[in-house]
């Protein structure tokens, strides 16, 4: 599995400077549709350079964080999206393979449990 992020900026949202609560809803269900298992959506303020205009810009954008076995399971997500914001085009950058870090504990520590269990006797 690797991880992928998508930004999606604000101006071509229909909010101008800002995402639209219609914007936001969109994309949760696009890509809960896509990714069923889980994904995240960072809110972001920032901008790009816009070259035509000579400037840049400043506004919201969302960052998507996905994980997906196969690159190609991003093309149709993308697709929907796009054609749903109205974007010409959408840059999906590659983060690199999923880590996870598990920290969870027993729920009940007493001195049976963790026998059976053959955990080490929690510290002082």
């Amino acid at each position: 599995m690797k991880c992928y992020s998508l930004s999606i900026g604000s101006e071509t949202t229909g909010g101008r400077r800002r995402f639209t609560r219609a914007a936001d809803r969109l994309v949760q269900a696009i890509t809960q549709q896509h990714f069923p298992d889980g994904f995240a959506i960072v809110e972001a303020a920032g901008g790009w350079f816009d070259p035509q205009r000579g400037r840049f810009l400043r506004e919201e954008s969302r960052q998507v964080i996905v994980s997906a076995d196969r690159v190609t399971r991003l093309r149709p997500w993308c697709a929907q999206l796009a054609k749903a914001l109205h974007q010409k085009e959408l840059l999906v950058i590659e983060l690199g393979p999923r880590l996870r870090f598990r920290f969870a504990r027993p729920r009940h520590t007493g001195p049976a449990k963790r026998a059976r269990a053959k955990l080490p006797p929690l510290p002082p």
